[in-house]
């Protein structure tokens, strides 16, 4: 859903950030459901010294078999690292960038179009997490492979390609020189 108000709402750009509203109102009312299979990692799962990388398939494999997985059709999904995906929106609010967890928001159906707008409503303020139909599924690694046609993938707000996705956490450095 968040991708579908991301990309469609292109056409009214013009409207600036009011556009996301106007579009989810759109989405709500034509609402869209996706069926999906959602396999993840959550860190109980990985025996200890695992580390990611071991527990991660290449692209083209089936996941691993401590991996769980959910078939369902889904409303929204939304995989995030970091609390907050823009100044409005506290879609994570138990994320922090240094965590090495993925925060899965999730609402499958069914779901009535009343509580999806007070999950929507509830992302100002991250009082969504509070709501039984938005699930939130912690894990270090994931896929979502959709099953039916139709649903759009963005990243950071930009178009990628549609079909299978899927991310881990990776630890790494950086330099600054100045």
């Amino acid at each position: 859903m968040i991708s579908d108000i991301d990309i469609e709402s292109e056409i009214i750009r013009f409207m600036g950030i009011l556009r996301n509203d106007i579009w989810a109102v759109w989405r709500v009312i034509n609402l869209r459901t996706y069926r999906g299979k959602f396999s993840f990692l959550r860190i109980d799962q990985m025996k200890p010294g695992d580390k990611v990388k071991n527990n991660f398939p290449a692209f083209n494999e089936e996941v691993p078999s401590n991996w769980l997985t959910i078939e369902e059709n889904f409303i929204l999904f939304w995989a995030s690292q970091v609390s907050h995906a823009s100044i409005t929106t506290f879609q994570s609010p138990d994320s922090d960038l240094n965590d090495g967890i993925f925060n899965i928001l999730v609402i499958r159906k069914p779901c009535s179009r009343l509580e999806i707008v007070k999950i929507l409503l509830g992302l100002e303020h991250g009082s969504h997490v509070k709501n039984a139909k938005a699930e939130i599924f912690p894990c270090v690694a994931f896929r979502m492979d959709p099953i039916s046609r139709g649903s759009q993938n963005d990243l950071d707000g930009e178009v990628v390609e549609q079909g299978r996705i899927q991310g881990r956490i990776t630890s790494f450095g950086i330099k600054i020189f100045a």
